[in-house]
This record gives structure tokens, sequence and C-alpha cells, in this order.
């Protein structure tokens, strides 16, 4: 990982002094050219982060001054020829840093967090304050206790709002996240089940969400969506909470603006941003020229026709939640057919098997043609047939047809292909692990 140093290029005395340690002697007055946790990437004048994970990074302290680094962070000596600025912890150190310059910046920071849709809530704020503000937002999905120091830590030094995406997917995780961004606005996109395996139940996960106010500052908002009870308990004193609808027809009308077809996630994020930009008092024309901007927001949802087809590669991740979101937008185009090649929803806990049986039935109902692959493949296929759908092996007249898919890849990837037909909508969607791409791309191999 490279960093380039933005808020966070100061000399190395104020790192120390941020870190709580001792700056060696040869490096006053100097400061970092970037921040380096790969010794690989390293160039002459860049201070090398020795993480430890599942590698150890004072194992390539002696390769990264070679290439030029001028001082290492790490946590022990390594004896290698190199200023060495040492602390207990590089992670925490990191974070400390961040909180150093984003306070002294005088940043504004919002925290964004839930089940789903943090991205798109993310991407759609930081859009809409662009319209008036200087704003940094954090890059793809750098959302945990090492990518959040990262966001902060490159935001240029123009930057007046820092817009932070926080995921978890443990107890405890959110109050260092707190710690680190101390955030005068929070918003939390939903209570699901994302993580459940890890959290045990919906009050837990929504418990965890709220620790996202551990260290907020005083005086601060939390968003939350409107119809969720297990966002309304007491909130810490001098916290306002604010409750968000999603945008309807009445919404986009009053901006001059045509509404996405049946899409939840896009409806929630255009709440989200509109909610803020009243919060910092943006003008009407700026919240529709930001709403327009959004509309055209691309999403982690891919789609692209192929022979006649649509194929919408939905596989960044899944959730109950975000999958039924992805079958009500299949069910929204006219195709011929629509088809749904479904994999496991991961992280679930032990109810898992009861969550794959109910998206299973929902997907009969918003089907044609079903294909279901992965460790819960037989849950999904219960569910379907529990909603009237049928095995491909079993003749029918009508109704939606699943067939539960055991082999490898490749052979898998041929059973889909050679059932598909011109005019039909084709979504995939899975948990990232389950890597739907490659299933996309066999079949296009198939079919071209």
């Amino acid at each position: 990982m490279i960093v380039a140093l933005g808020l966070g290029a100061v000399t190395y005395a104020e790192i120390a002094q941020l870190c709580g340690a001792t700056v060696p002697k040869d490096l006053h007055g100097m400061r970092p050219h970037r921040l380096v946790t790969d010794s690989r990437e390293i160039e002459k004048g860049d201070l090398f982060c020795a993480l430890q994970g599942i590698d150890d990074g004072h194992k390539y302290v002696r390769e990264a001054a070679r290439r030029g680094a001028n001082a290492v962070l790490a946590e022990r000596d390594t004896h290698v020829p190199i200023p060495h600025i040492l602390v207990p912890s590089v992670r925490k150190a990191l974070g400390d840093w961040a909180i150093g310059v984003s306070d002294k910046k005088g940043l504004i920071r919002i925290g964004i967090t839930g089940s789903v849709g943090k991205t798109t809530v993310k991407d759609a704020v930081s859009l809409m304050l662009s319209k008036r503000f200087s704003v940094h937002a954090t890059y793809g999905n750098f959302n945990n206790d090492l990518g959040l120091p990262f966001t902060l830590l490159s935001a240029p030094k123009e930057s007046e709002i820092a817009v932070c995406e926080l995921g978890v997917s443990h107890k405890g995780e959110m109050k260092e996240l707190s710690r680190i961004l101390r955030p005068h606005i929070s918003l939390i996109t939903c209570i699901g089940h994302a993580h459940i395996g890890a959290f045990g139940t919906r009050d837990s996960i929504a418990e965890e969400k709220l620790d996202i106010l551990a260290h907020a500052e005083e005086d601060g908002v939390l968003f939350v969506p409107f119809c969720e009870p297990l966002l309304s308990r007491l909130l810490p004193h001098g916290i306002r909470r604010v409750s968000v609808a999603p945008f309807e027809e009445k919404d986009y009308a009053k901006h001059g603006l045509r509404p996405p077809v049946d899409d939840v996630a896009r409806n929630f994020a255009l709440g989200y941003a509109n909610a803020i930009a009243k919060e910092f008092s943006l003008s009407h024309d700026m919240i529709a020229s930001g709403l327009k901007t959004i509309l055209a927001l691309e999403t982690h949802r891919h789609e692209a026709y192929i022979k006649e087809m649509l194929f919408i590669d939905d596989g960044y991740n899944a959730s109950p939640e975000s999958v039924i979101g992805a079958l009500r937008y299949l069910a929204t185009k006219g195709a011929t057919r629509r088809v749904a090649v479904l994999g496991d929803m991961l992280e679930l806990g032990e109810k898992a098997a009861d969550y794959h049986r109910a998206v299973g039935r929902f997907a009969a109902k918003h089907a044609e043609r079903l294909f279901f692959f992965g460790a819960y493949a037989e849950e999904y296929a219960k569910g379907a047939y529990a909603a009237g759908g049928h095995p491909d092996a079993s003749p029918c007249h009508g109704g939606c047809v699943f067939s539960v898919l055991e082999g490898e890849k490749e052979e898998n990837a041929k059973k889909i292909a050679v059932s598909l037909l011109a005019g039909d909508a084709v979504l995939f969607k899975a948990s990232r692990a389950l890597q739907v791409e490659k299933m996309i791309e066999l079949i296009k191999k198939q079919i071209l």
C-alpha cells in the first residue's frame, strides 16, 4: 500500500510526538514523501511502515532501507542502519497520527456505517457536498482501522470535509474507528444481517453500529433510516438524531428528475445526500445538481449486453437484504426471462440455512429461471421449491425452474450458458469470496 501524504505530510518530529515516540536526531526537520507498507514499492524519501499481519513487516526493513526509505515506523529495533520511530503498536500509531493532523486542520469528519449500502451512500454524500466544499472520501472500501488512517493522512491539504466509510465484522471494532475519526456527523445506512454470524442478533449489530458515537464530537448529528426501531436508543448528550426516508416520486419530481426503476439502495442514498445537503445549507440549485450527479453514479452493479442477453454482475458482496434488492431490480427488467445465478451469502451464523431458504422463496417469485451454487445451494433450492418452483429434472408447465450446481466452475458455467436464450436478463449475485466474476467470464467464453 502506498499513501501519498496530504494532511499527513508533517515533519518526523511531529509524527513522533503524535505517536508518543522519540524522533531520532538525524530526522529532525525532515518529513516523509510517502507512507509505504510494501518494501518493494519504496522510493527515496519514503517512510516504511512495518506492519504485522499475515506477514511481519519488520523482516523487510533492510530491503526498504536499501531502496531509499529514510525512516521506519516499527515496534522493535531491527538493527538495520536506518532511523527507527519505535511505537508499541504500528496500527495504533497510524490512528494517532491521523487524529493529530485532522484535528490540527479542523477537518469536518463524516462517518458512514451500516450493514449494506455504505459505499453507495458515501459516494452520494461526497458528490453532493463537493458542490460547495473541498471533499475527500474513502477510496474504494478502505474502511477498517488501517484504511481509515490512510484516508485521513492522504486528504489533500485544502480539504474541508472528510467522508469516511466505516466497516466492522466483529464486536468492538467500531469503538476504535470512532476514536480515530471522532465524527462530527454520523450516518447508519441500515441494520441488516451482514456479519450476523459474528454478532448473533440484529440487536447486537445495531449496538455495534451505534458505537460510531463512542468518540463523536459533541453537538453532532446522527442520520438513521426512518423505519428502524433498533436505532432509537437514547443518544449521548448533545447528539441530534435525524430520521431519513428514501426518495420517492414526489421528491424526484420536485427537482425535475426521473426516478430510477426500483432501485432501493439509490433511493436511500439520495435521501441521505439530500438530508446532509440541508444540514450544510446547500442551495436548491446545488442540491438539484448534486442529485442529478448521484443518479449518474456508477455502483457495484455492472451491466453489459452479450449476444442479446443482459448480464447483471452484482457479485461485489451479498447479504439477505442486498440479494433481495438485486432480485427486485432484476424483476423490473423487460426481458424474455429473468434468470438469477445465486451463490452463498457468507457470515450469517447459525441461521444461515434459514436465510438462504427465505431468499430462495423470494427468488422463485421474481425470476423464471434460477441457478444455485455453493455450500448453501440446497437451502436456496428448498426455499424455491416451497414457493412453487420446480427442479430442472422434473416436468412442469410454467412457473420458476431451478437448478442446483454441484460441479467445478467450468462445468457449472457450461450448464448455465447452454440454457440461456436471447432476450434473457441474467443476474449474478453472491458473497465476494465466491468470485462470481470468474463464472461470468467462463460463461462469456461459452457463448461468444
